[in-house]
C-alpha cells in the first residue's frame, strides 16, 4: 500500500491545506486525545482481523489516516501551561496508534511532502521534549512527563523508519519494512490463538537476544501491550451489556505478556546500574534539537525504560496480586534501591497503576520507603507521592469517556457498526473540537504543585454569594512627619502602621468609614539599634530589632511607650513576624535563621504566648517548629482564628502549614506545598501567604507570586489558591487552582480574601489592585472563573519591599483596605454578604473599644482627600 499524492505539484499544492491542517495552532482536549487513541488501537484490530486491508467496516480512510498523523505529530500546545506536560504525553501515545495503523494497512511508501511533514513534525517534537523545562533535584510531574515523552518521541520514529520515502529511483531492498508480529493474528476477532502468542513471544525472545534487533523486540513488545490493553477495554465495555468471558481471556493474555516482560527485565542483570544519559548525551541531544535533528535511537537505558513501561501499561488493566511474585518483589527492589530515579518512577506507576489498590499500595510503599535511610527514604515518598498525583491527573483526563463510549460502535468480534454510532472529530476537519469549544485556558487551570494526590469530594464547595462593590474606591493621606520604608494594616482593619530603621509609629483610624486618623504610638531607637520587623494587632503592636523582640500596647496614647514585655536577642536573624489577638492572650510567631558551623542555613519558627492580663509581663514559649533541613522562613501568617499559621521558606520556595491545638502548641509535622520550580536569581517566587476558610469551613490558602522566565518554561510561577490538607490526608493537584488571568502581571506582593471567601484582592508591586471573585471549581476546591480581573480605579505608590499586610480586608469582609509607605489609604467597600456560618474570632466589628481607651486627649487629624 502506498499513501502518495502522484508527481503532480499542482495537486500537491491544492491539496497541502489538507495534509497541513489548518488547526495547527488549535488544543484538543485530553479526553478527545484518549477516544482517538483507543478508536485507532480498535481499527488496529479490525484490520488485523481483514489482513491489513479496508473494509466496509472500516472507520478511518487512507486520507483520514494521512490526516490524523500529520495533526497528531504536529504541535497541539499554543502555549505552555499546568496541562502541557499530559498533554504532551497523550498526544504521543496517540500518535504511535495512528503509526501503528499505518503499519497494519501495510504502507510501504509515503509521499514525499508527507514523509516530510512527518518526519520533520517528529523532529519538532522531539526538540521540544528536550527543550521543556525541568529543574534538576526536584521530583515534580513535569519531570515524570518529561522522561516519558522522551521515550516516546524515538519509539515514535522508529514506528516511521521502516516507511520509506516515494523517491523517484529507490530500491526496496534498502528499506525493508518491519513486519508486525500481529498481522492477521486472530485475536483481533476477540479470539486469541495460543500457538500464535507463543510464536510471536519466541520471534521476540530471538530477537531480543541480539543487541541490533533488540529495539525491533521492543516494538514488538509495545504492540503486544497496546493491543492487549485495547482487547481488555473492548471486552470490559461489552460485559456491560452482554454476557461474556472475553474479559477473563484478555486478562490471560495479558499475563502472559507480563511473563514475557519480567523474563527480559531478570534476563537483564544490569537493570539497577544502568544510568540515564549522560552529560555529553545530554549535550548531543541538545544540538540534535538545535538543528531540528531526528531524535537518537533508543539505547540501553530507553530499551529498559520501554519495558516498565509495557508493564506499567499493563498495571492498568489488572491488580498486582495478578503480578507474579518475582515482579513485584523486581518492582519493589527499584524503587527501594535503583538509583536511577526514571526507573523508580516507572516502578512505582507499575505498583499504583491499578485504581482498586492504589490506596493500599501508597500506604504500603510509603511504609517500606520510611524504613530506608532518612534522606533516600524522604525523596522516594515524595516520588511516590508524585506518582500518585500523575496518575490521578491522567484519570480525570478520561473521566466522562467511559469504555462504551470509547468502544461504542462496533462488536468486539468485529462485526458492523452500530447504527447512529458517533466517530471521534476528525482533526483538521470540520468536526475538530476547536478551542473556543474547550473555553477559554485564562482562567484558573489546574497547577501541579507538589500537593499529594487524593480525593477530590472533599474538597466540593457550595456556590459563593457574590461580593459587590459599592461605588468607586475612597482614598486618603495619612499625614506623616518622616520617610518610612514599610506600612501595614492591623489584622483589623483599625490601625496602620509605619517603620524605617530608626522610627515606628501608628496611627488608628477614627470609625470604620472614617479615614482619619490620629498618632496613637511613635518610637525612635537609638544609633545603634536597627529597627527589622514590626506587626500590628488590635490593642499591640511588636517590634524586632537587632537586639530585642518587644511588645508595647499602643491604645494608651503616643506619651505611653513602655514595653509590655521584651525578650533578649539571640544569635539569629529576624526572618518574618505575625500576630493573633484574642479577648485573654496574644500570640507571636517570630521567624528566625542562621548559618551554622558548616556555613549550612538554618531555620525555625518560635511561638510566644501572652497572657492580656498578666501584669508582670511574661512571655511563654510554646514552643519552636522547627524548618525542613538547610531551609529558613522568608514569611510566616496566622489564620483568621489563629489555630493555624503558615510560612514560606527563602530556599526550597515551599509553603508549611501548622496547625496549633488548644494551648497553641503546633503540630510537629506541617502540611507541605512544594513548588515545582526554584526561585532565579532575580525572583523571589513566592511573595506572601493568606489563610482563609470558605463558606463549609474548609481551609485553603492563597499565595502571590513574582515574576520570572520559569511562568512559561515550567507553569511555576503563576499566584495560586491550593486547600489546606494534614500531612497524613492526601490531596489531589487537581483541586489546586492558578490564576493565570493574573500572567501578564508583574510581581504580586499581597493578596487578601474576606470572611465569606468569595473574592481575592491583590496587590502588585507598582501599587495596582485587581480582584478576583472566587467560586468553587467543577473538580473541587477554589477558583476564579472571571477572564479578566477588575483593576481599581485607585491605586497605591511602587514600593520595593512592601509588607504583606499593607492589603487587608476587615472582620465583616465588607472593607477592602489598603496602604502605602507615603501614607496613602484605599478603601473599597462592599455591600453585606454574611456567610453561611459565622467564622468571627472574638471581635466581629470595628475596634471601638480600643478608641474608647484613649485617655490622653487623642485628636483625629483631617484626612486629605486625594
Amino acid at each position: 500500500m502506498s499513501f502518495s499524492s502522484g508527481h503532480n505539484t499542482s495537486d500537491s499544492t491544492e491539496d497541502a491545506s489538507e495534509r497541513q491542517p489548518s488547526a495547527r495552532q488549535q488544543e484538543i482536549k485530553q479526553s478527545d486525545l484518549l477516544l482517538l487513541r483507543r478508536r485507532l488501537d480498535e481499527e488496529c484490530l479490525h484490520r488485523s482481523r481483514n489482513g491489513g486491508s479496508e473494509s466496509a467496516q472500516s472507520e478511518i480512510s487512507a486520507e483520514e489516516l494521512k490526516t490524523r498523523i500529520l495533526h497528531l505529530s504536529d504541535s497541539l500546545i499554543a502555549y505552555e501551561n499546568a496541562d502541557s506536560p499530559l498533554q504532551r504525553e497523550l498526544q504521543f501515545r496517540a500518535l504511535l496508534s495512528a503509526l501503528a495503523l499505518l503499519r497494519y494497512s501495510k504502507a510501504h511508501t509515503l509521499s514525499v511532502e508527507f514523509w516530510d511533514a512527518l518526519h520533520g513534525n517528529i523532529n519538532s517534537r522531539f526538540r521540544e521534549v528536550v527543550f521543556q523545562s525541568n529543574i534538576s533535584g526536584q521530583i515534580n510531574q513535569d519531570g515524570i512527563r518529561k522522561a516519558a515523552c522522551s521515550y516516546l518521541i524515538r519509539l515514535a520514529l522508529e514506528y516511521a523508519k521502516p516507511i520509506r520515502r516515494a523517491e523517484p529511483r529507490v530500491v526496496s531492498i534498502l528499506f525493508p519494512v518491519f513486519k508486525l508480529f500481529f498481522a492477521g493474528l486472530s485475536i483481533a476477532g476477540g479470539q486469541w490463538s495460543p500457538q500464535s502468542l507463543c510464536e510471536s513471544l519466541n520471534t521476540i525472545s530471538r530477537l531480543w537476544q541480539a543487541p541490533q534487533t533488540r529495539y525491533q523486540a521492543l516494538l514488538g513488545l509495545q504492540e503486544l501491550t497496546r493491543i492487549t490493553t485495547t482487547i481488555h477495554f473492548k471486552a470490559r465495555a461489552a460485559r456491560q451489556t452482554s454476557n461474556n468471558d472475553e474479559l477473563e481471556a484478555s486478562k490471560d493474555l495479558a499475563r502472559r505478556v507480563l511473563l514475557e516482560l519480567f523474563n527480559k527485565l531478570k534476563e537483564d542483570s544490569k537493570l539497577g546500574s544502568i544510568s540515564p544519559p549522560s552529560v555529553m548525551q545530554t549535550y548531543w541531544e541538545n544540538c540534535l534539537a538545535a538543528f531540528n535533528r531526528p531524535p537518537p535511537g533508543l539505547d540501553r537505558y530507553f530499551q529498559l525504560y520501554g519495558l516498565l513501561d509495557c508493564v506499567a501499561q499493563l498495571g492498568r488493566i489488572m491488580l498486582p496480586d495478578d503480578f507474579s511474585s518475582g515482579l513485584r518483589s523486581m518492582m519493589t527492589g527499584l524503587i527501594l534501591k535503583s538509583d536511577v530515579a526514571q526507573f523508580r518512577w516507572k516502578a512505582i506507576e507499575v505498583l499504583m497503576a491499578s485504581k482498586e489498590t492504589r490506596d493500599s499500595q501508597y500506604g504500603s510503599l510509603l511504609n517500606e520507603a520510611r524504613q530506608v535511610s532518612a534522606g533516600q527514604g524522604s525523596q522516594i515518598c515524595q516520588e511516590i507521592d508524585v506518582v500518585r498525583e500523575c496518575l490521578e491527573e491522567e484519570e480525570f483526563g478520561r473521566r466522562g469517556s467511559n469504555d462504551s463510549e470509547l468502544f461504542k460502535g462496533r462488536r468486539l468480534s468485529g462485526g458492523s457498526a452500530a447504527s447512529g454510532s458517533v466517530s471521534p472529530p476528525l482533526p483538521g476537519s470540520t468536526s475538530l473540537v476547536t478551542a473556543s469549544r474547550l473555553g477559554s485556558l485564562s482562567t484558573s487551570t489546574e497547577s501541579s504543585k507538589s500537593i499529594r494526590a487524593g480525593s477530590n469530594s472533599k474538597w466540593n464547595e457550595s456556590p459563593a454569594v457574590e461580593h459587590q462593590r459599592e461605588g468607586f474606591p475612597q482614598t486618603s493621606q495619612i499625614p506623616l512627619s518622616r520617610k518610612y520604608s514599610v506600612a501595614g494594616l492591623s489584622n483589623d482593619c483599625s490601625s496602620a502602621y509605619f517603620f524605617n530603621e530608626k522610627f515606628v509609629c501608628v496611627h488608628s483610624f477614627a470609625t470604620a468609614d472614617d479615614l482619619r486618623t490620629a498618632l496613637v504610638f511613635e518610637k525612635k531607637y537609638d544609633s545603634k539599634t536597627k529597627l527589622r520587623e514590626v506587626a500590628l494587632s488590635r490593642r499591640f503592636v511588636v517590634t524586632r530589632t537587632n537586639e530585642s523582640l518587644t511588645i508595647f500596647n499602643y491604645g494608651l496614647g503616643s506619651k505611653h511607650t513602655d514595653a509590655l514585655a521584651s525578650l533578649g536577642n539571640t544569635k539569629w536573624d529576624p526572618s518574618g513576624l505575625a500576630l493573633h489577638e484574642s479577648e485573654d492572650h496574644l500570640l507571636i510567631l517570630a521567624g528566625e535563621r542562621r548559618r551554622n558551623s558548616d556555613g549550612k542555613i538554618e531555620g525555625r519558627i518560635k511561638i510566644y504566648k501572652r497572657q492580656i492580663d498578666d501584669v508582670k509581663g511574661r512571655i511563654q514559649e510554646v514552643g519552636p517548629c522547627r524548618i525542613i533541613s538547610q531551609d529558613c522562613p522568608k514569611t510566616i501568617a496566622f489564620g483568621t482564628n489563629g489555630k493555624t499559621f503558615a510560612c514560606v521558606t527563602g530556599v526550597r520556595n515551599s509553603v508549611l502549614i501548622w496547625t496549633t491545638d488548644d494551648e497553641s502548641s503546633p503540630n510537629p509535622k506541617p502540611f507541605e506545598i512544594l513548588n515545582k520550580y526554584t526561585a532565579e536569581t532575580e525572583a523571589e517566587g513566592i511573595t506572601s501567604v493568606a489563610l482563609l476558610k470558605s463558606s463549609t469551613e474548609k481551609d485553603y490558602v492563597l499565595c502571590t507570586t513574582s515574576p520570572s522566565s520559569e511562568r512559561w518554561r515550567n507553569k511555576g510561577e503563576w499566584s495560586f489558591i491550593a486547600p489546606v490538607g494534614s500531612p497524613s490526608m492526601p490531596i489531589s493537584s487537581n483541586v489546586t487552582h492558578c490564576f493565570e488571568q493574573l500572567k501578564h502581571r508583574l510581581a504580586l506582593v499581597a493578596g487578601a480574601v474576606p470572611i465569606q471567601a468569595n473574592l481575592a484582592a491583590v496587590l502588585e508591586r507598582t501599587g495596582k489592585i485587581m480582584l478576583l471573585p472566587l467560586a468553587p471549581h467543577d473538580r473541587g476546591g477554589l477558583c476564579s472563573k472571571q477572564e479578566n480581573p477588575l483593576e481599581l480605579e485607585a491605586s497605591l505608590c511602587s514600593q520595593a519591599n512592601p509588607s504583606s499586610s499593607c492589603i487587608r480586608f476587615d472582620p465583616t469582609g465588607t472593607r477592602l483596605l489598603a496602604i502605602d509607605m507615603k501614607g496613602k489609604v484605599i478603601m473599597t467597600k462592599f455591600k453585606q454578604t454574611a456567610p453561611q456560618k459565622a467564622r468571627h474570632d472574638s471581635r466581629v466589628s470595628f475596634n471601638a473599644p480600643q478608641l474608647g481607651g484613649f485617655d490622653c486627649g487623642v485628636v483625629f487629624s483631617d484626612a486629605s482627600d486625594v
